[in-house]
């Protein structure tokens, strides 16, 4: 079977988008815990595409907004410190 074919471009510029993505979540952390608290936001392009109380709802969400999902970076939005493990 042969492996697929990969664009490095176009993942090259998804860390690229990933990273600004997080860049902007991180400064913006603060004033979202306001509006999203306890939620699952989905962020592209430096902007919330989905939104839910459930992790499937914020993808189904971003989906319904016309961004796949799995490009998304995803961030719950907590009220307290947590720890994940990956």
């Amino acid at each position: 079977m042969q492996a697929p074919t990969v664009d490095e471009k176009e993942v090259l510029a998804g860390f690229k988008r990933h990273d600004s993505d997080a860049a902007w979540f991180k400064e913006r952390k603060a004033a979202l815990l306001t509006q999203y608290a306890g939620q699952f936001i989905a962020i592209y392009d430096r902007r919330i595409v989905g939104v839910g109380e459930a992790l499937q709802d914020a993808l189904r969400s971003a989906e319904a907004a016309g961004i796949d999902p799995r490009k998304c970076l995803i961030e719950l939005i907590a009220t307290e410190d947590w720890i994940s493990i990956l």
